[in-house]
């Protein structure tokens, strides 16, 4: 599976889900914008993830449109296979199996709970129930 992260100004919650998130995935992708690529590339290098930058999330006067900068980084590294989208503040389980789930044309979107405000580790997942759902 591949995965597609957003991160843009959030390279402290990146550096802690990347490195959590990474052996889910055979390749990753983070994309960020211009401005925020020299603080991603060193936690994408050293997870082996490779940066896709563009300005397309603040085009035509946008705040901040994801969606164009998705579409920019799905046309640069193809749209084939399985493919996850997700952003920088995610962490999945260590032992999480996506695969038996996976059917052509579902989109699935997991059970989530949110953490807030952010701590400096990913918690231990034995505390992650302790945590709320989110809505």
């Amino acid at each position: 599976m591949r995965a597609f992260l957003v991160s843009v100004d959030y390279t402290d919650l990146l550096a802690l889900t990347l490195p959590y998130n990474r052996h889910h995935f055979h390749e990753v992708f983070v994309v960020t914008s211009t401005a925020d690529a020299p603080n991603v590339r060193p936690v994408a290098d050293a997870c082996r993830a490779e940066v896709i930058a563009t300005d397309l999330f603040y085009a035509n006067g946008a705040d901040f449109n994801k969606w164009a900068g998705l579409e920019f980084a799905l046309d640069h590294a193809g749209r084939k296979g399985w493919i996850c989208l997700m952003d920088a503040d995610v962490a999945w389980p260590k032992g999480a199996r996506v695969a038996p789930y996976l059917r052509p044309g579902y989109i699935l979107s997991p059970l989530r709970r949110v953490c807030d405000p952010a701590p400096p580790a990913v918690p231990p997942e034995a505390e992650w129930s302790r945590h709320p759902i989110h809505p």
